[in-house]
């Protein structure tokens, strides 16, 4: 089966989305981002045809193909079937499966995204065809090193962490989610302590509050069962109690 290669971000082929979109699910990441993945392949493809209808080029790309595939069942089905068999079952990419099923209703599925007829053009069959050996691979589950993905070993057991920016992950979903300080002229969660503390509503608050405030609402609600927040003892120490009457449980490390 062929890959794509590290540093291949956005990849040649359709395929190759595919690999990527398979490959981030083998970190047990949530399902939501490869299933975005795909759909940046479907999304490009349906481009390629150059209709004359608007395509958006934003998030939530699953609900947009969704909505535009509601009034024909039979490609809505398809597609549904094409993200179950390739990210819920896990299914291995082959050559000839490829070639004679899944590359015709891809098409098929483009084609009713854009209510264009399908037309091959160089930019479509460039896009589908399927790659050789030569054209760079590696293995078909590793991610690049640009993944940040840091692994963790304890007791036999591994957790595979991936680390990104508040904004990175702004619509995923996370079981778990741990909030780093960071600095940004001063101490980013120091600076929301009084929001923890149920007082989040004081007036006078600064412009550079307001959006501390505001990007940090994203991070601190993306877990559904846990979330963390790390910071300097010195800054949380004073406020242990009040924070405790809250329903925080405070630990030093």
């Amino acid at each position: 089966m062929p890959s794509i290669t590290q540093r291949d971000a956005n990849p040649r082929f359709f395929v190759g989305y595919i690999i990527r979109a398979q490959s981030m699910l083998s970190f047990n990441i949530s399902i939501s981002p490869a299933i975005e993945r795909l759909c940046e392949g479907i999304m490009r493809l349906a481009r390629s045809l150059h209709g004359t209808k608007p395509l958006p080029n934003r998030r939530y790309l699953h609900r947009y193909i969704e909505a535009a595939l509601e009034k024909n069942e039979k490609r809505k089905k398809d597609y549904l079937d094409f993200l179950y068999t390739f990210l819920v079952q896990k299914k291995s990419l082959q050559e000839k499966d490829w070639n004679f099923k899944w590359l015709p209703l891809i098409k098929q599925i483009a084609s009713a995204i854009t209510d264009e007829e399908w037309k091959d053009n160089e930019e479509t069959t460039g896009f589908l065809r399927w790659p050789s050996d030569s054209e760079g691979v590696i293995k078909e589950t590793m991610l690049s090193n640009n993944d940040n993905i840091f692994s963790y070993m304890e007791g036999g057991r591994k957790v595979n962490i991936k680390v990104g920016s508040i904004h990175s992950i702004k619509g995923e979903t996370h079981t778990a989610t741990l909030v780093l300080e960071t600095y940004f002229y001063t101490a980013n969660l120091k600076d929301l302590l009084p929001c923890l503390m149920g007082r989040g509503n004081e007036k006078g608050k600064s412009n550079r509050q307001e959006l501390k405030r505001k990007v940090h609402y994203v991070a601190m609600t993306r877990p559904t069962h846990l979330l963390c927040l790390a910071m300097k003892a010195e800054d949380a120490k004073p406020y242990k109690e009040k924070l405790e009457a809250h329903g925080w449980r405070i630990e030093s490390l």
